[in-house]
């Protein structure tokens, strides 16, 4: 997950190829810093199918193309490591879903 979040965060709108439904990673956040790195071996560049749902939603908000997929609105930048997991993390209880499991039917996992 880790390294996924620091992917997430470096996202472009460059990166979202909107015709083939598809996300490029080839770059992600450094651990503990902002700065945005390369990965180390060719496995980590790849592509990844974008949902269909999902793909509608990031139409309505698309941006310019190097500006960050995922940043904090209210301030206009990118998001932090802590601040991008709290957001996440709001997200995920929204969709009433932790870990994969669903928490109103107060299962721990599927």
């Amino acid at each position: 997950m880790q390294e996924m979040t620091a992917e997430c965060m470096a996202l472009l709108w460059a990166d979202i190829d909107f015709e083939n439904s598809r996300v490029k990673i080839n770059k992600a956040i450094e651990s503990g810093s902002d700065t945005i790195k390369e990965p180390k071996t060719e496995a980590g560049y790849r592509e990844v199918p974008i949902p269909t749902d999902f793909l509608k939603e990031l139409r309505t908000v698309k941006s310019e193309p190097f500006e960050a997929v995922f940043k904090q609105i209210r301030f206009n930048r990118r998001f932090s490591k802590s601040s991008f997991r709290k957001a996440w993390l709001d997200f995920m209880e929204q969709l009433d879903i932790i870990n994969g499991a669903i928490i109103s039917a107060g299962l721990t996992q599927l």
